[in-house]
């Protein structure tokens, strides 16, 4: 019975399981598709979830069914995103392909399973279980991004100028003129815009030293403030601030030739492209739509008869011709001998370029020095300019007639005490030769004179040396005496007998002769004179303000150092210092002495008392004047010292009498000058009326009663003017010069000093390049102490200050990196008190002078000292 049942169950699951099996079709639902997510990821393929379907069901025999079934389709999906980034637009075309692949696999199998159990009456289970496995392969989703960059122009544009350009040769000069679009440049500085202009590939490496190929200059024929230029790689960089739209305009003339360079290289001929990109805020550039293209030709010779004088003629000599290898204290004399050409009589006159060997003592203008040179010339002409560049020295002649001579000496002597210079391995040295009678296009002798540097010869020098000695010498001398004695003896008898007896006595005599032997011996008595070496000193240690420091003034009084800046490590407040016994403190308290952020600070120090002008923010940007007076800073006057915001303030006190000026420009550019005076105890105007005049940069100086203002004049194109009042004349203000203004074109960065009634200006002319031009007032009109062209280009933060006559003028130097130099005129020649005083870029340069210890100062924001404010002196004699 049992196994009778038994064998039914089976039974019954053999047909269940059959039935399924025929009646279930092999067929599947393909699962969905996984949504398809748009990512920036090119090339990301993506699995789908896997879906599995079970069904269960109950046989009586294990049976395995595999049915299989599959399919492939492939979908193509497009996704297009636009993002918008800094005005560019980016359009990103996604492009996805699916290839999905479905299988099937069902697998049946039973199970059966018996149970028994050994106690009577005894139980038979049989648990009969199907399963139903359907497995579906995941799609893959292949997904491609395209990247399509839709870019946003500057709205500027470009062109280029030149001369013909020729290939292999050196003298190509290209002027590239960027025309400001729709949108003005942010500025005043230290706000700025950028112009980037890429040279082409294999051209002469962009370059601010002056003798290089790559040279370039930059000018703003239409305004605007050029804030700074750099070379990188091909890269000319111009920082401009204010450059005005539509009508402000950046030229800048590749290859220039202005300061000796011999013009840029160009290796191939063919069309050549700029890239021009600009902005007008902050260093990120957009290119311009069109970039300008230039032609280069294939030098062809050629014969054209002109009327142009020779240049790069004349001839010189050196004396000597020899010198010995690795020794200094050695000078040489170079004549140069004009040839057929009359030299220019204009103020900045011709140029003789000589250059020296490798490893000699470099050229140095300044006395005392090592490599010290000089020049004077002869017939009537006159040296105006001497400058030295690495090995090169630089003569600037005027009115040299032909065959006039110029005598140059290297290693001058001018006491006898200089040290000369430093020749350096043997050998024979071309001093490579360079002139140009009309200005700076300088071009080489047809001969350049030769010097010999040999070994040393063994020489062997007969000396004759006399030694005086004093000796004695005894000298004994016998001497015989003999003495004869007669004795008469008388005798009574009747004979008398005579005796006569002889004695004869032996007496030595010594006589004692001194001979003196003289021997002359001639030793050298060395003298030493203790001279101290020039150099520039760090006053404390570099970067004395907490954090950037910023509108940075310096003044001195006997001998104590005061400084005012702002400081951002104090809420950008106005802090002051004083560097006394070697140390610098804090004059009032420590976090500063505005009641906020503080604007253009000067400081001034009148009898010991230290006063500081700033404008506040706090006080709606008007004007404030403190002074220290011992134990805390104090407001100087009642009410308020400007009626408006002040901007670009200069402050002064006539020390002559203790009356404090103070100039700004309010928001309309209207120029300001006030006044006060201890015994009014109220800021009043300087003069019966104002000026009534405009300004965009403002230099204030008092002297005897007199006020002098220097200002850039926007109404009369920007040119440089000075005004004067005095304050016992109720005449009011009147113009020093022309009414017109006297500067060549665009002046900025004015510094006004008057010494002993004679008014001085220095300030930067953008019709001089950028240079720094230095003019004093006399015989009622204003001319240039000595050279205009003393400086290097595209020069800034200009100031100056006057000591016994001699001006001292120190810059921001715009072809040296733009690192600090002062260069003074004590003999109507510019000489350089110090190059690149700064060890990186500088900005905000002041200069005091210590009228007793007659040393110069600077403070400026050094870039190597975290923007810190650093001080610095000139050290020794000079």
């Amino acid at each position: 019975m049992k196994n009778k049942a038994f064998i039914g169950i089976i039974i019954l699951l053999t047909a269940v399981f059959f039935l399924f099996s025929c009646g279930k079709k092999n067929s599947f639902t393909a699962p969905s598709p996984a949504p398809v997510i748009s990512t920036n990821t090119p090339a990301d393929i993506t699995p789908l979830p896997t879906a599995v379907n079970t069904a269960t069901t109950t046989n009586t025999v294990t049976r395995t069914v595999i049915p299989a079934d599959s399919s492939t389709s492939t979908p193509t999906i497009t996704i297009t995103n636009t993002i918008s980034i800094n005005s560019a637009t980016v359009t990103l075309s996604s492009t996805a392909t699916l290839t999905q692949s479905n299988s099937a696999t069902a697998t049946s199998s039973s199970t059966v399973t018996m149970t028994h159990t050994a106690t009577p009456p005894f139980t038979e289970t049989a648990t009969p279980t199907a399963s139903v496995t359907s497995t579906y392969n995941s799609p893959t989703l292949t997904v491609t991004v395209t990247n399509t960059n839709v870019v946003t122009y500057n709205s500027g544009t470009a062109s280029a100028s030149t001369n013909p350009l020729f290939s292999g040769v050196y003298g190509n000069k290209v002027t590239i003129t960027f025309n400001c679009g729709s949108i003005s440049w942010q500025g005043p500085s230290p706000i700025y815009g950028t112009l980037r202009i890429i040279v082409p590939e294999g051209w002469s490496l962009p370059s601010l030293a002056g003798n290089n190929a790559g040279y370039y200059e930059v000018s703003l024929p239409s305004g605007g403030q050029l804030v700074g230029i750099d070379a990188v790689d091909r890269t000319m960089i111009i920082k401009v601030a204010s450059l005005p739209a539509v009508t402000g305009k950046v030229a800048v003339t590749y290859g220039s030739m202005s300061s000796g360079g011999p013009g840029a290289y160009i290796p191939t001929s063919g069309n050549f492209t700029f890239d021009v990109s600009a902005s007008e805020m902050g260093d990120s550039t957009l290119p311009i739509a069109v970039n300008p293209q230039v032609t280069v030709l294939i030098p062809t010779p050629s014969a054209t008869p002109t009327n142009t004088p020779i240049i790069g003629e004349g001839t010189i000599t050196v004396i000597p011709q020899y010198l010995t290898q690795n020794t200094i204290g050695n000078t040489i004399m170079l004549v140069y001998t004009a040839g057929a050409t009359a030299w220019t009589s204009g103020a900045d006159g011709g140029t003789i370029r000589i250059t020296l060997p490798s490893g000699w003592t470099p050229p140095e203008v300044e006395e005392g020095y090592a490599g010290q040179f000089s020049a004077v010339a002869s017939s009537g002409a006159s040296i105006v300019g001497l400058q030295e560049d690495i090995m090169d020295m630089i003569i600037r002649v005027k009115g040299l007639p032909p065959g006039g001579t110029v005598t140059i000496i290297y290693g001058y002597k001018k006491t006898g005490t200089e040290p000369g210079f430093a020749t350096a391995g043997p050998g024979t040295f071309t001093l490579l030769s360079y002139v140009d009678p009309f200005g700076a296009d300088i071009h080489p002798i047809a001969s350049s004179p030769l010097i010999h540097v040999v070994p040393p010869t063994s020489t062997v020098t007969a000396t004759f040396t006399i030694t005086p000695t004093h000796s004695a010498t005894p000298t004994i001398t016998q001497t015989s005496t003999i003495t004869q004695t007669h004795s008469i003896t008388p005798t009574h008898s009747i004979t008398p007998t005579f005796s006569i007896t002889q004695t004869h006595t032996f007496s030595p005599t010594i006589t004692i002769t001194a001979t003196a032997t003289i021997t002359a011996t001639a030793s050298p008595t060395p003298t030493v004179t203790n001279t101290a070496t020039p150099f520039w000193e760090v006053m404390g240690a570099k970067g004395i303000s907490k954090a950037q420091a910023d509108f940075d003034s310096i003044d001195i009084y006997n001998g104590i150092i005061y400084v005012v800046y702002r400081d951002l490590g104090y809420s950008e407040k106005a802090v002051v210092k004083k560097f006394e016994s070697g140390s610098w403190s804090f004059v009032g308290p420590e976090g500063g002495i505005s009641g906020g952020v503080a604007y253009d600070t000067v400081i001034k120090v009148y009898n010991g008392v230290p006063y500081v002008a700033y404008r506040d923010d706090t006080k709606g940007f008007k004007a404030t004047v403190k002074k220290f007076t011992g134990s805390s800073w104090q407001d100087v006057g009642t009410g308020d010292v400007s009626a408006t915001a002040a901007y670009d303030i200069s402050f002064g006190i006539d020390k002559s009498e203790g009356t404090l000026y103070l100039a700004y420009r309010d928001d309309t550019d209207n120029l300001h000058i006030r006044k006060f005076r201890e015994m009014i105890g109220v800021w009043e105007e300087a003069g019966t009326t104002s000026p009534s005049v405009k300004t965009a940069e403002t230099s204030l100086f008092a002297h005897n009663g007199y006020v002098y203002v220097a200002f850039s004049d926007p109404d009369k194109g920007y040119k440089l003017r000075v005004i004067k009042y005095n304050q016992y004349d109720v005449s009011g203000w009147v113009n020093v010069g022309s009414s017109s203004g006297f500067s060549i074109s665009n002046a900025y960065s004015p510094s006004v000093f008057v010494y002993d009634g004679t008014p001085y200006i220095a300030f930067r002319d953008t019709g001089n390049s950028g240079r720094v031009s230095v003019m004093k007032y006399e015989a009622a009109a204003w001319s240039y102490v000595g050279s205009s062209t003393f400086s290097n280009t595209n020069c800034d933060s200009i100031s100056l200050f006057v000591h016994s006559g001699t001006p001292f003028v120190a810059y921001k130097d715009g072809g040296r990196g733009n690192t600090v130099t002062v260069a003074r005129n004590k003999t109507g020649v510019w000489e350089i008190v110090g190059y690149d005083i700064s060890a990186g870029e500088a900005e905000f340069v002041d200069l005091s002078y210590d009228t007793a210890a007659q040393m110069p100062y600077v403070i400026f924001r050094d870039a190597t000292a975290s923007l810190k404010a650093t001080v610095m002196r000139y050290t020794g004699s000079y």
